[in-house]
């Protein structure tokens, strides 16, 4: 070993042992027996462990933790316009593999267990033009209904409405949720959330905001997250979403599916009234695919119309916060890493609750 690399040599050491241990947990995770075992076996344990320890902050220790990497990153950067490339190259490397290895052992394995279909032994019944324009149309007739059994008087101002109807503290959602995913192990196989587990607020939610980000799961330290923008009625479903990715759960699908479970399930007509609005559009991107344009007007058209309002009192919202570069970038690298994490259908993947909804609309 030559005099400029002896000083390095345990740097060089420690590269070596992560890049074999992470080569390792690559080839073995994309053995389905191996990440099954881990999703159902392992994974809570560390999840408990994870989020017991950060949430004793209330702050998002995960956008603390990309802050102190950009930063830790550019100062790595800068030593190379100093002549100085050893020390900064190992570091980084050191500092990318560890990064890779820990996301990959803390949550990053449940990507390649078997999807909600094997897993639970449930036949798949994708959307067609029959059994589908009979589930929608009953979809948007009890949506309608658990939206006409809230006070609406006030709908002429949707933002005061929005704020007295969905008035949910964080406390109440937490307990929703931890009741909600213990009723659906029993139902489905998935993990249960610990009772520390609580939905922290994004610390750049602006910046996420452009990005149309209303709410995403920090592996490193087991927390979800929401963005200070949602609107009322957006944060119960979101707040269930993200648990599911607490779960263990890695497909936007299935999160969207137990997210609507859980608050479908409830006797509360505002929490009903969430769960169908949100997914709304994707089972209406559905139907316009197998309904004729007569048909699917029909359907829109029996949407209560103050529903329609919200809709767009939502989207105009959103659009005010969005940066359609950035947007853009975002989505871009998003859909290439759900593809590169067998999650072939990238962005698709979140309308696909459609196909779980209606293979589970019998059981």
């Amino acid at each position: 070993m030559s005099t400029g690399i002896k000083p390095y040599k345990k740097r060089l050491i420690a590269l070596a042992i992560s890049v074999l241990v992470l080569i390792i947990v690559e080839v073995c995770k994309r053995n389905t027996a191996f990440a099954d075992t881990y999703f159902t076996s392992v994974y809570r344990c560390i999840m408990v462990v994870l989020n017991g320890m950060s949430s004793v902050f209330s702050f998002s220790l995960y956008d603390v933790f990309i802050l102190v990497g950009i930063v830790f990153i550019c100062w790595q950067v800068s030593f190379f316009f100093r002549k100085k490339w050893i020390a900064p190259l190992l570091n980084l490397s050191l500092f990318g593999v560890g990064l890779m290895l820990f996301f990959e052992l803390s949550w990053g394995i449940n990507y390649f267990s078997s999807d909600f279909f094997t897993r639970n032994n449930i036949a798949r019944s994708a959307p067609d033009s029959t059994a589908y324009k009979s589930y929608v149309t009953d979809y948007v007739g009890t949506m309608n209904h658990a939206f006409q059994h809230l006070d609406t008087t006030q709908i002429d101002s949707i933002d005061t409405w929005l704020k007295e109807t969905f008035d949910y503290k964080k406390r109440t959602l937490s307990i929703l949720t931890q009741n909600g995913y213990k009723k659906l192990n029993k139902e489905f196989i998935i993990n249960t959330i610990p009772y520390s587990a609580r939905a922290k607020q994004m610390l750049f939610g602006d910046t996420y905001a452009g990005m149309g980000i209303l709410g995403y799961y920090g592996p490193f330290f087991s927390e979800a997250h929401l963005n200070p923008n949602l609107l009322p009625h957006q944060i119960p479903f979101t707040y269930a979403h993200e648990m599911a990715h607490l779960a263990g759960i890695t497909s936007e699908a299935e999160a969207n599916f137990y997210a609507f479970k859980i608050l479908s399930d409830t006797n509360d007509n505002a929490l009903r009234f969430s769960a169908y609005y949100t997914l709304l559009p994707h089972l209406l991107n559905n139907a316009a695919q197998c309904m004729s344009e007569e048909e699917y007007k029909i359907l829109v058209d029996s949407i209560d119309p103050n529903i329609l309002s919200i809709y767009r009192h939502t989207r105009t919202h959103w659009d005010l916060l969005y940066s359609p570069l950035i947007g853009d970038i975002q989505a871009y690298v998003y859909n290439f890493y759900l593809q590169g994490n067998n999650i072939p259908s990238g962005l698709r993947n979140y309308s696909e609750v459609v196909e779980l909804l209606v293979s589970t609309n019998s059981k």
